[in-house]
């Protein structure tokens, strides 16, 4: 977390508001991914991969950020058909981003 408390200037308080917005978009971040995947729509998956992946880099959480940037790359390339061990990945280490931040 000091990476995530650099970015907002040491003010834990801006961090813990943060972190709140994040975990409350998170589910929602997760089911985009997960109904792209299932439908086979691999520019959804790049559009949604991007997404967290931007939201995942406020925390400097580079696991899941090189994830996300993977499964952003696949549905680039248009070839998704691997990509549910990668999203498996990335809720694995979202769960322990998210155990982070409720500790704050």
């Amino acid at each position: 977390m000091e990476i995530a408390l650099a970015r907002v200037g040491g003010q834990m308080d801006l961090l813990k508001e943060i972190a709140a917005l994040f975990l409350d978009d998170c589910p929602r971040s997760l089911a985009e991914i997960h109904a792209a995947f299932a439908s086979g729509d691999a520019k959804q998956v790049e559009h949604a991969a991007h997404s967290l992946k931007g939201s995942v880099c406020n925390f400097g959480a580079a696991g899941v950020v090189a994830a996300a940037a993977e499964l952003e790359r696949r549905g680039r390339a248009g070839d998704i058909s691997g990509a549910g061990e990668l999203i498996e990945t990335i809720e694995r280490r979202l769960g322990a981003l998210g155990r982070e931040l409720h500790a704050l």
